[in-house]
């Protein structure tokens, strides 16, 4: 099961530094400034996703900077009106490749809340389609 791991206080322990957050926008050439709460809804850009999704796997991150660039190619994702099977799948590979860490991410945009998707995120249709299959994919390699 894709859950999220909580620490102290039950504070998510996947949040990066402020330190951590502007080296990231640095890297990525995106605005950033002390404080900012949803830096990374903020920061999306639709426009920039295959290039989030290159510096995914190309920069030097922290585990926490990882989380932040996943939360950031959703937001944008959720910008888009439509999302080819193309991105979809690069998508499902960043989310797969440690779906402890991106647990959140996916648990949080797809509004379990809500049964109608009308009244949840734009993504959220598409964020439970690929929670589903990064769950699948975790119980074929358990075996189970």
């Amino acid at each position: 099961m894709v859950t999220a791991s909580r620490d102290r206080g039950g504070e998510f322990g996947f949040w990066p530094s402020a330190d951590e957050q502007r080296e990231l926008a640095c890297s990525l050439a995106l605005p950033w400034s002390a404080g900012t709460q949803d830096w990374e809804l903020e920061a999306a850009d639709s426009e920039r996703i295959e290039e989030f999704l290159e510096a995914y796997g190309q920069l030097k991150l922290s585990r926490r900077q990882r989380f932040s660039l996943g939360e950031l190619v959703v937001a944008s994702l959720d910008e888009l009106a439509s999302v080819s099977p193309s991105l979809e799948s690069r998508v499902l590979k960043l989310l797969a490749s440690d779906p402890v860490l991106h647990g959140y991410t996916m648990d949080s945009w797809s509004a379990d809340d809500t049964t109608d998707l009308n009244e949840a995120f734009a993504v959220s249709g598409l964020m439970r389609r690929l929670r589903a299959q990064v769950r699948g994919r975790e119980e074929t390699q358990r075996g189970t």
